[in-house]
């Protein structure tokens, strides 16, 4: 009981101060704004956080239902990725240049500095990361850190979206570029035996590239029926989760039936991410904590996994509620230490480009 009124606080302050739009005839002009986006990280890494939790805790009812819409979250992450990368591409002259460094310094530091914790938990535990095994977790799809498998996936994304950039001179060939080679990647990957959260949500990065770059076409396009537009997406988001979660409920592992499992998988990705500025369209969302913690969503992400293994593994926390916020509180310190430790490489690589 306990656990189920933190999970609704947290959310209740999450969504503090987000209102619908006034009048009820306009529409939200901050759609998907720096300021927008980075409050949708901070709830789409809370939600991720809770996914993971709900695998360890069974007796929360609020909790509970994480484990199956967790991937709605990596799926938002997906999205907002494209479509950042997208709307700068198609706004901002010389975007390409600079860009790898920008890119590796972003992702890169935060992943090495989350590495170098990881491994010294490791090695306290008499369990130190050795190099060999780097070959059998490339084949079996397996990370030394836990989730890592997302900053893999996003930094592959950024090298085929630049060398495609590079080569191909038509913004929109890019993008068809891009999304046949994520579409090849997908099938590749399920191929290969790769577990299906590396491949379950990468429908919403098409989706996220495809906003980006045409924002305005498709903002003018559903604001004609808006709502008309909304139920049918929502219609088709909820059909195909209905699907998937009944398939994977009823129907036994491996085989063919995973396939048509991510199949239906995918394409609640996508309408998910559809959703995403469809609706807020018609919402804004103020909130400074969601905005804070959507600073720190990428140090969130590669952090959270180490807590779950220190609370369930070395200093175990049967009490479910403390767990939660143990974990929680933990993870976003961490995330901030690692963030604004990182802030003086950061700003440095932004004030280069400025003086570009």
């Amino acid at each position: 009981m306990l656990l189920n009124f933190i999970i609704i606080i947290i959310f209740a302050l999450m969504l503090f101060r987000t209102a619908p739009v006034k009048p009820i005839s306009d529409f939200n002009q901050e759609t998907l704004s720096p300021a927008a986006s980075s409050s949708l990280k901070g709830i789409l890494c809370v939600l991720i956080v809770l996914c993971h939790e709900s695998t360890l805790v069974h007796d929360s009812l609020v909790l509970k239902p994480f484990l199956y819409f967790g991937f709605l979250g990596v799926a938002g992450f997906f999205f907002l990725s494209g479509y950042g990368i997208f709307i700068s591409y198609g706004n901002k002259e010389n975007y390409l240049e600079g860009f790898a460094k920008r890119r590796f310094i972003k992702v890169f530091f935060p992943w090495f500095a989350a590495f170098l914790i990881y491994a010294a938990y490791a090695a306290i535990n008499k369990n130190p990361y050795k190099l060999g095994q780097l070959i059998i977790n490339v084949k079996t799809g397996n990370t030394f850190m836990s989730n890592a498998w997302y900053v893999v996936a996003i930094a592959v994304f950024y090298i085929a979206f630049y060398l495609c950039a590079k080569c191909i001179k038509s913004k929109t060939a890019v993008l068809l570029a891009l999304s046949a080679i994520i579409t090849a990647a997908a099938f590749a990957l399920a191929l290969a035996g790769y577990d299906k959260y590396w491949y379950s949500s990468l429908s919403a990065l098409i989706v996220g590239m495809l906003w980006g770059l045409k924002r305005e076409r498709l903002l003018e396009y559903f604001k004609s029926k808006w709502l008309l537009k909304t139920i049918l997406t929502g219609g088709i988001f909820v059909v195909c989760l209905f699907v998937h979660l009944s398939l994977k409920h009823f129907l036994p592992e491996g085989n063919y039936l995973e396939y048509i499992k991510a199949f239906f998988n995918e394409i609640a990705g996508a309408a998910f991410a559809f959703l995403i500025p469809l609706l807020s369209m018609k919402a804004r969302n103020t909130n400074r904590l969601t905005d804070w913690l959507g600073k720190l969503s990428y140090e969130i992400y590669l952090m959270h996994g180490l807590f779950i293994l220190i609370f369930t593994r070395s200093i175990i926390i049967e009490n479910s509620a403390l767990l939660t916020v143990s974990v929680l509180g933990c993870t976003i310190a961490a995330a901030a230490a690692i963030h604004y430790g990182l802030a003086p490489i950061m700003n440095k690589t932004k004030k280069e480009k400025r003086h570009r």
